[in-house]
């Protein structure tokens, strides 16, 4: 899904295909991604997130649509030491890790 020009993803799919984790704590609705060595952390509307323990901002924060955590691709996967890739004839999104 497209949200303010930037490509957003269920992260779960993306986290597990990277053979890392996604945990959710739901009182404050915090997501922690753990992949590749990093750990990124975010929580549901705030654009303020943790990169291995370095404070970043983003543009878009992470949202929750239909049940589903859908967060900035390029952004995530990058601090997960992978490359993000955009081919725009077929509109696809490239992860190399």
């Amino acid at each position: 899904m497209i949200i303010s020009s930037r490509s957003m993803v269920p992260i779960r799919a993306v986290v597990e295909a990277l053979d890392g984790t996604v945990s959710w704590e739901g009182s404050s609705q915090k997501i922690t991604l753990t992949a590749q060595g990093n750990t990124v952390v975010m929580w549901i509307d705030k654009n303020e997130i943790l990169v291995n323990g370095n404070r970043y901002y983003i543009d878009v924060a992470p949202t929750i649509v239909n049940g589903r955590t859908y967060v900035p691709l390029r952004f995530a996967a990058e601090n997960l030491n992978t490359k993000v890739y955009w081919i725009n004839s077929t509109r696809e999104a490239v992860i190399i890790y």
